[in-house]
């Protein structure tokens, strides 16, 4: 627990205690003008816990509203704020029912004190100073309570200088965050666009693999058709008859015979001999 709690939590304490205390004193007053027996005693007492229990309220609230008070109001205008108000004139009625209560009570039961006669003293001054002055507490409490410090009125005043840096500051922060987004913004076009150069050069790459394995399997191919084609016109005529026939089956002697520069018989020939039987 903090100790501001702590702190507050006493001062209500001392306060239900004060309070207390003056209970009884109420309760007296009251029943000086109900009947005798246990029906004046219950409705002294229930008349005493409405003024005193609404004391209690009043300074609750009283103190919660001093808590609210504009700082930026002079110092008459936070008066009439705080204290010029339903809470404050309802505390008023209550603590002068208990005040005169408690003085009653101080009259009819007090005694005369050393101090007080020796330095001639009037009885009203203590009678009041231990009686009458109980409920006048309650409005320090609310005070109290209302854990509201009071500021030097030149602070409440307004600093151009301070106000002319408040404004420089806060032009400085748009401008630090307009600036922020331009390189974020900066920065996302610069990861994009090296985005789409590694993927322009990784599409090139394949275009050059691809272009390289057609070529080369092209060259592979023309090299198998020329191997192909080369056995028709290498050896001797016998075998480059029989490689044309075994290439082209359908054509006939006579075209055989002109392309590999032989007599039609002599390919005739080659070509039965070759035959199987």
């Amino acid at each position: 627990m903090k100790t501001t709690n702590k702190t507050t939590m006493l001062l209500y304490g001392v306060y239900f205690s004060l309070l207390a205390t003056m209970l009884p004193h109420t309760a007296w007053a009251f029943g000086m003008f109900e009947q005798d027996g246990w029906f004046g005693i219950v409705v002294s007492t229930c008349a005493a816990l409405t003024f005193e229990c609404g004391l209690a309220v009043l300074t609750y609230k009283l103190a919660k509203h001093i808590e609210t008070t504009p700082k930026k109001y002079s110092a008459l205008r936070k008066f009439a704020y705080r204290y010029l108000n339903s809470y404050s004139f309802g505390m008023a009625f209550c603590m002068c029912v208990s005040s005169l209560a408690n003085l009653a009570h101080a009259v009819q039961f007090g005694k005369e004190l050393v101090i007080f006669t020796r330095f001639n003293i009037p009885f009203a001054v203590y009678a009041l100073a231990f009686g009458g002055v109980l409920p006048l507490v309650s409005l320090l409490f609310a005070q109290v309570l209302s854990n509201v410090t009071e500021e030097d009125e030149t602070e409440a005043l307004p600093n151009p200088e301070l106000e002319s840096l408040k404004a420089t500051a806060t032009e400085a922060k748009r401008q630090l965050r307009e600036a922020t987004a331009a390189l974020q913004a900066a920065e996302g076009l610069a990861a994009k666009t090296e985005a789409n150069r590694v993927k322009a050069e990784e599409k090139a790459n394949r275009t050059v693999a691809d272009t390289e394995a057609r070529h080369v399997e092209a060259e592979a191919k023309l090299r198998r058709e020329l191997g192909e084609y080369a056995s028709l016109f290498a050896g001797t005529k016998q075998e480059r008859i029989l490689a044309i026939k075994a290439k082209f089956p359908n054509l006939t002697g006579s075209a055989i015979a002109e392309l590999t520069g032989s007599a039609p018989s002599y390919v005739s020939e080659m070509l039965k001999a070759a035959a199987p039987q």
